[in-house]
């Protein structure tokens, strides 16, 4: 799936397995609407902000929950770290990784709830448990230090979820 933008955009994307893989958060999602409305809350984001004065932004946000594995590359793009570098986040075992605070979500996004991630401007036990296992999400409201990964604007980039 492919998707362009002549102008600055913000926008998210996340996938749930449970009904068939699907991917939303672009015009041309597939899947009923609903569905994916309610795999948001329950879904890892890929998070994109396109042609902000010059500059293209890019981060995996684990504030809300994790369910997939996910990864973002900046395609014919050299570069390392924050810096059009890959950014990916993998959690093995979803039932065995979610312990309190935090929460498993079922379906339809069947992950984990980050049980404080949206409501704390600094790290607890439920969100450094997501820094621990993906160091380069973010995992918290206010978390982004060494987090947003940046590129000129006009790079293409590739989500690869379940890799």
């Amino acid at each position: 799936m492919s998707w362009a933008a002549d102008l600055a955009v913000s926008l998210s994307m996340w996938a749930v397995t449970g009904l068939g893989a699907i991917v939303w958060g672009f015009p041309s999602s597939s899947g009923n609407p609903v569905d994916g409305n309610n795999a948001k809350p329950q879904a890892n984001l890929a998070e994109f902000t396109i042609g902000a004065s010059g500059q293209d932004y890019y981060d995996i946000s684990v504030v809300n929950a994790y369910n997939l594995p996910m990864q973002i590359d900046a395609i014919g793009r050299a570069g390392s770290g924050t810096n059009c570098g890959t950014i990916q986040c993998s959690i093995p075992n979803v039932t065995s990784f979610c312990q309190p605070p935090n929460t498993l979500t079922g379906g339809p996004g069947n992950g984990c709830y980050n049980h404080d991630g949206p409501n704390t401007g600094a790290p607890t036990k439920g969100t450094q448990a997501f820094k621990n296992v993906c160091p380069e999400t973010i995992t918290f409201t206010t978390d982004t230090t060494g987090t947003v990964y940046g590129c000129s604007t006009g790079t293409n980039y590739e989500v690869v979820f379940c890799y």
